[in-house]
């Protein structure tokens, strides 16, 4: 194969992998299935039963009655016995995978190793396991179609187990104890079924277990400017997993530091209104806290300035003004938004609001919506009342390739997310 006179790419960010679009030249003699089988059949020996693995599997699920518990106990185990040795399952030859026993023993192992070992558990333990290698490679089609038909053993190179449940499949060993049974760090990325040869795209167990946040604002807002700000943060999947962790570990005089960070983070003036709330040993978590801050809302005459919190002002990646290269946003975003903002008395008119509904759909990717609406007071019997006003605004993109002739359409969306006037309250109040 010969290649001359090629033309430079000139680097961007966020470009997606060279071979997607530049020429390449994949050469493969063999197939899926038969590296699959070859795989499962190593792991499987590994894997294959022992009374030392037998008596910790019986031990491990000893007391529980609950699946559920069952399955989470051998999971955790493993997550804080065995130590996670940075190698791909392609980094050794595949005589190299330790047996479940010897794992065990040693204390540490491999992403192969440690799948052998939960598999062995869980079989000891009565389940019919499957394994499961896991590519990073996310479900994009014109980014999938190389590499279904040009096999390459290192696409896949995490070893997974998986276990069969009415609503789906839990998978194991990308997650650690903090996670939500059902959660997996490889949601939306490619699988490699060993039993079967397939490739398939890898899900959480349900949707609520994918990652995704919720904020909640509620604004008490004076019309000198002044506000108290409830905050509250729902976090699910990985997120959650992060959450959890943060907090189990953190210790007291760490926990009060990172409050007045929080506070800070609604405005640098803001003083705290109350309890630090975190509750992180049900799922999801959720953090709440409330903040009073005088000179909030910005009062300019008769005028009251507020630039509403948390929504989202931008795609992330989209800077320039075009691109020569396709752009690669490899990453879900799932977010949801909502403020409740309850009203000054004495206001004499609008003149900015967000807008009433926006609609944004991001080719191939998702959309993005945004919605406002007046409220009655909060009080029914005070009903001459201040009114309340309430935005939401609902994220839900997939990982996509934009072309640059498409690109445009994402600059014009970021466009209209980061006009002042899509967050922006602008109250005329009474003299």
């Amino acid at each position: 194969f010969v290649a001359s006179k090629i033309e430079p790419v000139e680097y961007e960010n966020f470009l997606p992998p060279w071979y997607s679009f530049n020429p390449m030249v994949f050469i493969s003699t063999g197939n899926w299935h038969n590296y699959a089988e070859q795989v499962r059949q190593v792991l499987q020996k590994a894997a294959s039963s022992h009374p030392l693995v037998m008596d910790r599997a019986r031990e491990i699920v000893g007391g529980f009655s609950n699946k559920e518990d069952e399955i989470t106990a051998i999971r955790d185990f493993v997550s804080r016995n065995i130590n996670p040795i940075n190698l791909s399952i392609n980094d050794l030859p595949l005589e190299q995978v330790t047996p479940a026993e010897r794992t065990l023993m040693d204390g540490y192992g491999s992403s192969a190793d440690r799948a052998v070992l939960l598999y062995a558990l869980l079989s000891a333990a009565g389940y019919n396991p499957e394994f499961v290698l896991a590519s990073r490679i996310l479900p994009v089609e014109n980014l999938q179609r190389l590499i279904r038909e040009y096999p390459v053993p290192g696409i896949f190179n995490q070893a997974l187990v998986r276990l069969k449940k009415d609503e789906g499949y839990i998978y194991l060993n990308d997650t650690d104890q903090y996670a939500a049974l059902g959660t997996t760090s490889n949601d939306g990325h490619l699988g490699l079924l060993l039993k079967t040869g397939q490739i398939f795209t890898i899900s959480a167990l349900t949707e609520g277990l994918k990652d995704r946040e919720d904020l909640i604002f509620s604004i008490r807002l004076f019309k000198d400017g002044r506000a108290i700000i409830k905050k509250k943060r729902t976090v699910y999947g990985k997120k959650f997993a992060a959450f959890r962790k943060k907090f189990t570990e953190m210790p007291p005089e760490k926990r009060n530091r990172y409050h007045q960070e929080r506070v800070a983070s609604i405005s640098q003036s803001a003083e705290a209104d109350g309890e630090y709330v975190t509750n992180y040993n049900m799922y999801p978590g959720v953090e709440e806290f409330s903040v009073k801050v005088d000179n909030y809302a910005t009062r300019q005459g008769d005028c009251l300035y507020l630039k509403l919190p948390g929504l989202t002002t931008g795609i992330m990646g989209v800077k320039r003004d075009e691109r020569k290269n396709p752009m690669y946003r490899d990453w879900f975003c799932r977010r949801h938004v909502k403020l409740e903002v309850t009203l000054p008395e004495g206001i004499d008119s609008f003149q900015i609001i967000p807008p009433q509904t926006l609609f944004l759909p991001v080719e191939r990717s998702g959309e993005i919506n945004m919605e406002t609406k007046f409220l009655p007071p909060a009080s029914p019997s005070r009903l001459a009342g201040p009114k309340r006003l309430s935005v939401q605004m609902d994220i839900d993109l997939k990982p996509v390739v934009v072309l640059p002739k498409e690109y445009l359409q994402l600059l014009e969306i970021n466009r209209i997310l980061s006009h002042p006037e899509t967050r922006m309250l602008l109250i005329k109040m009474k003299r």
